[in-house]
């Protein structure tokens, strides 16, 4: 719901890190799929590989969008000065 709400606004240190926490939530959610299904909470492996693959992919995908922002939008932005 957040990404949705903040999916027009500039490029940010915060957006960046709102990127970056969301794909360290969906890896430690991973962990959780295969904790059930060997504890047998989950019993057929169907159970556990389509959200794996969903917790995979939206973590590349976060982590994919927050690599690519700039470090500082400002400085982007900014005329560059001719180095004397």
């Amino acid at each position: 719901m957040i990404m949705f709400l903040v999916r027009r606004h500039a490029e940010s240190p915060t957006l960046r890190a709102i990127f970056f926490g969301n794909a360290i939530v969906q890896i430690g959610l991973l962990p959780i799929e295969l904790a059930a299904y060997h504890e047998r909470v989950i019993t057929r492996v169907s159970g556990i590989i389509p959200n794996s693959l969903l917790h995979l992919v939206l973590a590349s995908g976060f982590w994919v969008f927050a690599v690519r922002m700039t470090r500082t939008p400002a400085a982007a932005e900014a005329p560059r000065q001719p180095k004397q």
